[in-house]
């Protein structure tokens, strides 16, 4: 009796410690829970996405406060006479910069008894890159006509030319031409003027003479050449009697 209890306690045991060993078995592959992937951390900023969003809208931040402080020193140098902000804006590439600067300028020089008028106009006449604007040629046109023969055409037609608008060059074109037929500048003869149209014309740029003012200049320039030819005074083409006169006086 003693006997069969002991048998059948260490076969109980062993069943147990079977069952035990049976729940600890590790799951096989194929009944092994599926995990979500591995989440990817991209950190602050994704180099890829967010962190050049980031970039570029910092860099455009940083350029526009530079364009902002550039102007902002330009003008107020410009308002002060200092001639070389056309250079420096110029270099900026930035048109409407460029043109704010020459009207601050030509502003500091409103009122003037015409040297620091002349000392602008002349700066950009003779620089190899310089532009000019309507306004400013406008100016100059309005000093030029109360004192004509004090003050070089060529620059004035050029300052015109420069200012890449047909039509301010055409109302310049047409004042000068009014004031020679006025007899204000007898010093320069028809084919000199004519010349001198003609030269400073190419100055404009292409689009201005391609463009629809630029047609109209043309036809003023053919039209004020005929009226330069046909009506030429009489001291441009003495007669032989006229000549041999002059010679016997000398």
């Amino acid at each position: 009796m003693l006997n069969a209890i002991l048998i059948i306690s260490i076969f109980l045991l062993l069943a147990a410690s079977l069952s035990i060993l049976r729940l600890k078995r590790s799951p096989s592959p194929g009944d092994a829970e599926r995990l979500p992937p591995e989440p990817q951390y991209r950190g602050l900023f994704d180099e890829g996405q967010s962190g050049t969003s980031f970039n570029k809208g910092s860099e455009a931040e940083v350029a526009e406060r530079a364009a902002r402080e550039r102007r902002a020193d330009l003008l107020a140098r410009a308002a002060e006479g200092d001639r070389e902000t056309l250079r420096d804006a110029h270099d900026a590439g930035d048109a409407s910069l460029y043109r704010d600067v020459l009207d601050a300028l030509a502003r500091r020089v409103e009122g003037d008894a015409g040297a620091a008028l002349r000392g602008l106009s002349a700066f950009i006449a003779r620089s190899d890159a310089l532009r000019s604007s309507p306004a400013f040629a406008g100016k100059l046109l309005e000093f030029w006509a109360e004192n004509p023969e004090d003050y070089s055409i060529t620059e004035v037609l050029r300052i015109a030319a420069l200012s890449d608008d047909a039509g301010a060059f055409q109302t310049v074109v047409e004042k000068v031409f009014e004031v020679w037929s006025e007899g204000r500048l007898h010093k320069l003869r028809a084919d000199e003027l004519d010349a001198l149209f003609e030269s400073e014309y190419w100055l404009l740029s292409s689009d201005a003479k391609r463009s629809g003012a630029g047609f109209v200049l043309k036809r003023t320039l053919a039209e004020l050449r005929r009226r330069l030819l046909e009506s030429a005074r009489p001291a441009d083409h003495p007669t032989s009697d006229e000549a041999e006169r002059e010679k016997a006086s000398h």
